[in-house]
C-alpha cells in the first residue's frame, strides 16, 4: 500500500506540472472537476496536504489509484510518464490530459485491452444512446462477450484495466458524469480518439485556435482566425462553425452570438448578392442554435433581427426570409411551440417589405434570384399559415394588394426573371409516388391579380426563356406553361 501511495504522489505531481506547463492555454473543463474525476482531491491531515484517495481503502476504484497500482514497476511508470509528456507537448490544450494518461497506461500494461478499444471504439461510443434500432442491450452484450475473451489474456488486473476503460468511455461504465469535453469518447466535430492515437493535430482547426480567436473577439470586438476575420472563417472554412459551436458557450454569450451572426450575414450577402441563402454557409444554422440556447432581452432580440432583415431586403428577399424563418425565435421554447409572438416579427417584416419594394418594380427584380423561386410565396403565403405562428389563418390577399402593382410592373420589365416567382403564388405542388403533381389555385390567383391575371397567364403560356433556373425548376415551369395554356383555352 505504501508503494502505491508513493506512486500516486509521484503521478499527481507529474500531472500537476503538465497541467500548469502551458499557462497560455484556455481550459474548458474546471480543474476541480478534473481532480474529482481522477481522485486527486487534496485533503489536509495534521497540517499536511495529502491526496484524499491515499486515505481510502485498498479497494479504491479512482483512476489515480488504479494507474499507480498498474504501474507498479519503475520501468512501466517511466515509460508511461515519458510517452504522456511527449504527447502532451504536442497536444496540450487539445485533448483531455487524464484520458491521455489513462490511455498510455493501458497501452503499456495491457496491449490486448488497447486492441480491444481500437477494434470496438465505435461500439463503446454508441452506448450513450439506444440507437435508431433500439438495440443498446444487444450492443452491450456484444461488448461483454468480447471483453470476457480479452480478460483471459491479460497479465495485469483485468478489473482495474476495465475500470479505466469505463472512465474513458463512460457510457460503458454507465456514468455520464465522467464525460469530458475533450475526451476520447468525443468524435464530433473532432475525433479525440484519433488525436490521442496519432498524437498530433492533422491539418484541422485546433481547439486553442478557435478558443483564442473567440476570446480575443470577446475582448476587443475583432479577431483573426486562419488569417481572416471570424465571420469570413465561418463562411469559408469547412468545419469551422462546428468547432466554434463546440466551445462558444465557454467564452461568448447570447449578445456575442448575435453580433457574430450579423457579421456572417454581411459576408453571405456580399458574396452572393440576390442569391444569398442560409445554405451558403453552415455557420448560419450553427449560430442560430447558439442564439436560441442563449436568449437575450426580448426587445433587444426583436430589434436586432428586424435590423438584419432590413439590411438583407435591400439585396436579397430570399435571405431576408431565411433570417426571419430561423432567427425570429429568441429561445428554444419559442422554437418548440412556434410561439405566436413570432407573428409580431412578421407584422414588422411586412412593413419593411413595403418600405423597400412599394411601387419599385426594378428594386424587386434586383433582389430576386432564380435559385430560389419561392421567395415571394414564402413571405406571402407560407409564413402566414397557423402552424408557422403566422398572422391570421393563412393568406389574406387584401393585405397584399399594395404589392400587386409592383409585381405586375416587374413582370412587364423582366418576365423571364419574375414569372417563375409569381407562378409559385398560385401553382400548388404535391407528390404522388415519385412524381410531382401541379394544380392551379385559381381563387388565389384572381384574388391577387384580378383583371391583370389574363396577361400574366398569357406570358406563362408563351415561349419565354427563363433565366438561370435549375433543371427541376425548368421542369416545373414547363408544367406551369401547360396549366396556363389550358386556363386560357377556357377563358
Amino acid at each position: 500500500m505504501k508503494s502505491i501511495s508513493n506512486t500516486m504522489k509521484l503521478i499527481t505531481k507529474f500531472r500537476e506540472s503538465c497541467l500548469i506547463k502551458y499557462g497560455e492555454d484556455i481550459g474548458i473543463y474546471p480543474i476541480e472537476k478534473q481532480n474529482t474525476r481522477m481522485g486527486t482531491v487534496i485533503a489536509e491531515v495534521h497540517g499536511h496536504k495529502v491526496i484524499q484517495e491515499i486515505l481510502s481503502s485498498t479497494k479504491n476504484t479512482q483512476p489515480i489509484y488504479i494507474i499507480a497500482k498498474l504501474l507498479k514497476t519503475p520501468r512501466n511508470l517511466k515509460a508511461v510518464l515519458r510517452r504522456t509528456l511527449k504527447a502532451w507537448d504536442v497536444l496540450h490544450g487539445e485533448i483531455d490530459f487524464d484520458d491521455l494518461l489513462m490511455l498510455n497506461t493501458i497501452r503499456r500494461v495491457a496491449p490486448q485491452a488497447n486492441m480491444f478499444m481500437i477494434e470496438n471504439v465505435e461500439l463503446l461510443r454508441s452506448l450513450d444512446s439506444e440507437g435508431i434500432y433500439g438495440d443498446k442491450a444487444k450492443r452491450e452484450e456484444e461488448l461483454k462477450l468480447k471483453w470476457e475473451a480479452i480478460e483471459k489474456l491479460l497479465e495485469y488486473d483485468a478489473e482495474s484495466v476495465k475500470k479505466l476503460i469505463e472512465k474513458i468511455f463512460p457510457a460503458w461504465g454507465r456514468d455520464r458524469r465522467d464525460a469530458v469535453p475533450q475526451g476520447v469518447n468525443v468524435y464530433s466535430p473532432t475525433d479525440y480518439w484519433l488525436r490521442a492515437n496519432y498524437e498530433l493535430i492533422q491539418g484541422e482547426i485546433s481547439d486553442q485556435e478557435i478558443l483564442h480567436a473567440m476570446k480575443e473577439w470577446k475582448n476587443v470586438g475583432s479577431a483573426q482566425l486562419k488569417k481572416m476575420s471570424i465571420a469570413n472563417a465561418l463562411y469559408s472554412i469547412e468545419g469551422c462553425s462546428d468547432k466554434m459551436e463546440q466551445f462558444a458557450s465557454n467564452v461568448l454569450d447570447g449578445y456575442d452570438f448575435r453580433k457574430i451572426a450579423s457579421s456572417l450575414f454581411d459576408v453571405i450577402l456580399k458574396e452572393n448578392k440576390s442569391c444569398a441563402s442560409e445554405k451558403k454557409a453552415e455557420a448560419f444554422t450553427s449560430l442560430w442554435r447558439l442564439t436560441i440556447h442563449s436568449p437575450v432581452d426580448q426587445k433587444q432580440h426583436d430589434k436586432w433581427v428586424l435590423d438584419e432583415i432590413d439590411k438583407a431586403l435591400s439585396i436579397s428577399l430570399n435571405f431576408a426570409n431565411d433570417i426571419y424563418y430561423l432567427y425570429k425565435f429568441n429561445n428554444e421554447t419559442e422554437v418548440q411551440t412556434k410561439n405566436t409572438g413570432s407573428s409580431r416579427i412578421l407584422v414588422e417584416y411586412i412593413k419593411l417589405i413595403k418600405k423597400h419594394y412599394y411601387n419599385k418594380p426594378k428594386k424587386l427584380i434586383s433582389v430576386l434570384c432564380p435559385e430560389h423561386i419561392y421567395a415571394l410565396s414564402h413571405i406571402m403565403l407560407f409564413y402566414h399559415s397557423s402552424n408557422e405562428g403566422g398572422v391570421g389563418g393563412g393568406f389574406e390577399p387584401e393585405g397584399w394588394h399594395w404589392l400587386m402593382n409592383t409585381i405586375v410592373g416587374a413582370v412587364e420589365i423582366a418576365p423571364g426573371i419574375i414569372l417563375p416567382h409569381v407562378s409559385m403564388l398560385f401553382i400548388k405542388s404535391s407528390v404522388s409516388g415519385s412524381k410531382y403533381l401541379y394544380s392551379f389555385e385559381e381563387k388565389n390567383a384572381i384574388d391577387m391579380f384580378g383583371d391583370k391575371l389574363e396577361n400574366i397567364m398569357k406570358l406563362l403560356a408563351s415561349e419565354i426563356l427563363f433565366k438561370d433556373l435549375n433543371e427541376n425548376d425548368v421542369d416545373k415551369m414547363r408544367e406551369v406553361r401547360v396549366i396556363a395554356t389550358k386556363w386560357l383555352e377556357k377563358h
